[in-house]
């Protein structure tokens, strides 16, 4: 039995991306890719992608609301990879008729967060009291 839909959660986060950044491409680039080509060559009707709003992070960074029409200029590879995922994806459906959808998610906001990524801000600033050490981070 093929399967009907694939959901592509997979991806090395802001923080190892940017430690490892062509391992971020191996994995969040081209695995994206070779997860869309499966699904092409065993004609999956859906294919459900991770992206995130790290697509439209750095100094470009729209002001106001973001619309289908906002500029994505991300500035980390974790936001470039996922640009990309987004606009083959994008293709794969024009090319090859695959009902893509890219879904951003929200920051998950609470305790123990274990890998360092740029969402870990919004924890950070609800979890550290004042006057309490806060965590370093290079960005």
């Amino acid at each position: 039995m093929k399967p009907r839909t694939i959901h592509h959660f997979g991806a090395i986060l802001s923080g190892p991306a940017e430690a490892d950044p062509q391992a971020a491409i191996r994995a969040n680039a081209y695995g994206t890719h070779a997860l869309l080509e499966a699904a092409r060559l065993n004609d999956v009707e859906q294919f459900l992608f991770a992206s995130s709003l790290g697509v439209y992070g750095g100094v470009a960074q729209p002001k106001g609301p973001v619309t289908d029409h906002t500029l994505q200029r991300p500035d980390l590879i974790y936001g470039v990879t996922k640009v990309f995922g987004e606009l083959l994806g994008r293709y794969y459906r024009k090319a090859y008729g695959i009902d893509f959808r890219a879904i951003r998610y929200p920051a998950i906001v609470g305790p123990g967060v274990t890998t360092k990524s740029l969402a870990q801000f919004t924890s950070w600033i609800i979890e550290v009291r004042p006057g309490a050490s806060r965590p370093r981070s290079r960005w």
